[in-house]
């Protein structure tokens, strides 16, 4: 899929590009109420370390995300764990669309994205233990925390720290129907 713009659910995205950066992305991750669960250690970023984590990271799709009144309100980044899951992480930085549903549509964007456009069978996405916010907006779109046995099953690395969350493929489309 190499498109210039995606229209989901009233919300358009483009590829995140290094323009991002000081159209909102610097300031969202050097904000401590943004990045509360993403940046425990308070790191102050720079827009090299922007550049660099764009240049570097090998993502499936890394989208900027704008409102219908076209304002940028934050990113999703979809990539690679092993050849059979994807996983996701998004960030609504625009403290005025926080709390209003747009987490939840970017997590139903990756699991069309991924599901509709890739080969991946699973999807897990994690979140810091006690992210209230994003644990129920994965649990509302149909994924299933994972427990150990889960996680076990699987035979992949795990960060001990955090929540994960499963959504297999098949489940997704018996959803859909």
């Amino acid at each position: 899929m190499n498109q210039d713009k995606i229209i989901f659910q009233n919300i358009y995205y483009e590829q995140v590009s290094k323009d991002h950066i000081n159209k909102g992305w610097l300031s969202w991750m050097n904000n401590p109420k943004t990045t509360k669960q993403i940046n425990k250690e308070g790191k102050k970023f720079t827009e090299t370390d922007l550049e660099n984590y764009l240049n570097q990271k090998k993502s499936i799709f890394f989208l900027a995300c704008y409102s219908k009144e076209g304002k940028y309100f934050g990113n999703l980044r979809i990539h690679e764990w092993t050849p059979d899951i994807a996983c996701f992480g998004r960030l609504i930085g625009s403290e005025e669309h926080r709390g209003k549903g747009y987490g939840k549509v970017l997590v139903e964007l990756a699991k069309s994205l991924i599901f509709e456009n890739t080969k991946y069978n699973i999807i897990i996405a994690g979140n810091n233990e006690g992210d209230l916010a994003s644990s129920n907006s994965k649990i509302k779109c149909g994924f299933i925390k994972m427990d150990q046995k889960s996680k076990n099953a699987l035979n992949v690395e795990f960060n001990n720290e955090g929540e994960y969350f499963i959504l297999h493929r098949s489940h997704y489309y018996k959803n859909i129907k």
